[in-house]
């Protein structure tokens, strides 16, 4: 029940934001204690003004956060406690939770928030303070957790002297806490990022060689030839870290052509002559929006879709996409024409839905994977703009491609 309540006064007490804090990210600040009895209320002094140093600092510079210490849910705790034994609820079963809440409970969930942290999922980041006292000095280590990944981000360690000694130290650590916090990107960067997507392949073959047939002489000539294009337009919003929606349109065109000359073509009687062939295959495709596939799968987030920032300690950046588009609709034709001394073909058909899927070179799902830069730029800007243009041509495949990207991030 203690339990139960705790979580409510959390969700009513905090701004929220989305699953993980990908919006309003919330930070929760624990500290653990060492020191011997005779000095121990010093010590927790200087745990409380660490706590409380690093909370201003990350409330200034990050305003989009949300930091609470464990002194801010106990005060929260009792004061909950106090409204239920003045009577404020009326509903009987908070009443009665309200009054089962003592300073025996207050100090049981202080301690499963150190002791359990499974338990509080709700936070993005802990931040866990262990001072320690020996003799006249402060052993200080700071550790800044991701819940995202499991792992400790930033480690720090300081020694320092007690009471007023401890202030300067205790500044700088903080100072240095929050710079390097603001390479985990605290507050997003959101806006619109847009990526466009041109490639051409072309393919050309030739075979000859002489052929003897009916006491003569001739030649086989074939010719393939096959053309891929494709332009994709993905025009996305960045609305948290990495949260992003938007839309996207593509259109695919694939072009085959076989034109074949043989002059001792084998006719289905035995017979032997020349005969001029044409086949011509056309496939295209269009695809229209953004796939959200992991969000109808019951995931809290869309995660068809993701940008990341990751930020050098040069002064540069990188943006990293990673997307998918929801399954093309694919067309197709045959055509095929014949003369000779076998027989005339002259046909045109649609491809069937098997036919297609033997013949074209793309997934349904196109997907967009990649990462540019470096860009200018440092998390302390508050806002980050770049355009960039490549163009590759792959020696093997025989596929030029032009790639671009055109953005514009701003944060609080």
């Amino acid at each position: 029940m203690n339990r139960i309540l705790l979580a409510l006064i959390l969700t009513l007490a905090l701004p929220l934001g989305h699953a993980w804090g990908y919006v309003k990210p919330r930070i929760l600040i624990t500290t653990s204690v060492a020191q011997a009895m005779d000095g121990y209320k010093e010590i927790e002094m200087i745990s409380d003004y660490l706590a409380d140093t690093i909370q201003g600092g990350i409330l200034k510079a990050f305003p989009c956060a949300s930091p609470a210490t464990e002194k801010d849910i106990k005060l929260m705790l009792d004061w909950e406690r106090r409204k239920s034994l003045l009577g404020y609820y009326t509903d009987k079963d908070t009443f009665h939770a309200g009054h089962q809440i003592g300073q025996e409970a207050l100090d049981k969930e202080s301690a499963t928030i150190r002791e359990n942290l499974d338990g509080y999922k709700d936070y993005r980041y802990f931040i866990m303070l262990k001072i320690t006292g020996k003799g006249q000095s402060t052993e200080m280590t700071v550790l800044c957790m991701d819940r995202l990944t499991n792992k400790t981000a930033i480690t720090l360690h300081r020694t320092a002297g007690t009471g007023d000694a401890a202030a300067g130290p205790i500044g700088e650590m903080a100072d240095e806490l929050v710079k390097k916090m603001a390479y985990l990107e605290i507050c997003p960067y959101t806006g619109p990022v847009t990526v466009t997507v041109s490639s051409v392949k072309k393919n050309d073959d030739t075979t000859h060689y002489p052929v003897f047939c009916n006491n003569s002489d001739g030649v086989f000539h074939q010719n393939s030839r096959e053309e891929t294009s494709t332009t994709q337009d993905w025009r996305l919003k960045r609305i948290g870290k990495p949260d992003t929606t938007g839309e996207m349109t593509a259109t695919i065109h694939e072009f085959r052509e076989n034109r074949e000359e043989n002059g001792c073509y084998s006719c289905a009687s035995g017979r032997k002559g020349g005969r001029s062939s044409t086949k011509t295959t056309t496939l295209d495709a269009e695809v229209n929006g953004l796939s959200n596939r992991s969000r109808m799968m019951g995931e809290p987030e869309n995660h068809d879709a993701t940008i990341q920032l990751i930020f050098n300690e040069n002064g540069t950046y990188m943006v990293s996409i990673d997307g998918t588009s929801l399954a093309s609709n694919y067309r197709g034709k045959v055509r095929e024409k014949a003369e000779g001394t076998c027989d005339l073909v002259n046909t045109n058909v649609d491809l069937t839905e098997e036919q297609i899927n033997t013949l074209i070179r793309y997934n349904r799902a196109l997907p967009l994977n990649g990462k540019w830069g470096p860009f200018p730029g440092t998390p302390f800007d508050k806002q980050l703009s770049g355009k960039k243009e490549i163009l590759l041509n792959d020696t093997a495949t025989k596929e030029e491609s032009k790639i671009g990207i055109d953005f514009d991030l701003q944060r609080n």
